[in-house]
């Protein structure tokens, strides 16, 4: 019943972490139909559903992040940075030295 674990990863997985339609499922896609010898459309048309879903799942848990993040924020600038980057806030902390 159903596909193997090892499937499913090399199906569903493989492509999704190999970067998407262009840098995963499309070469990964030609990899197996030359050792396998299956046909490119079949294998395409189980990866890119894989890949689609993953982007928008992964676009998703992006925006919950960010919205977790923006309500649980700490007070002070010093836990989170206060939206400044590390660099200017070092050239600045030598600035005041010097």
């Amino acid at each position: 019943m159903g596909r193997g674990w090892k499937e499913l990863v090399l199906n569903i997985g493989f492509p999704i972490l190999g970067g998407g339609m262009g840098g995963g499922a499309v070469p990964m896609a030609k990899v197996v139909n030359s050792i396998t010898g299956q046909d490119m459309k079949q294998v395409m048309s189980i990866f890119v559903p894989a890949v689609v879903l993953g982007n928008v799942f992964s676009v998703i848990a992006a925006a919950l992040l960010d919205r977790l993040g923006k309500q649980f924020t700490s007070p002070s600038p010093r836990c989170c940075g206060g939206n400044e980057v590390a660099t200017q806030r070092a050239d600045r902390a030598a600035q005041m030295t010097s």
